[in-house]
């Protein structure tokens, strides 16, 4: 698995990114409890944190297989 660099983990480190956002949304709903609008806040947040794991895992698949790769130009 560690011997081909294309391959490089890549569940590995979806897992623990994915982790990380777990851990921001249990972190942001203890912190809702001393607002007034507990139920408005609480959908932003995790909302909000939902949208941020979505865009860093959409750019994560890109990045692991990319529609276009660079091209070197021959010197002449």
């Amino acid at each position: 698995m560690w011997d081909d660099p294309s391959n490089m983990g890549d569940g590995l480190t979806l897992g623990i990114g994915t982790l990380v956002f777990v851990a921001l949304a249990l972190i942001a709903i203890p912190g809702v409890k001393f607002t007034k609008q507990k139920q408005i806040y609480l959908v932003y947040s995790l909302g909000s944190i939902f949208c941020m794991w979505l865009m860093w895992f959409i750019v994560f698949i890109a990045q692991m297989n990319p529609l276009i790769e660079p091209q070197l130009k021959k010197a002449e």
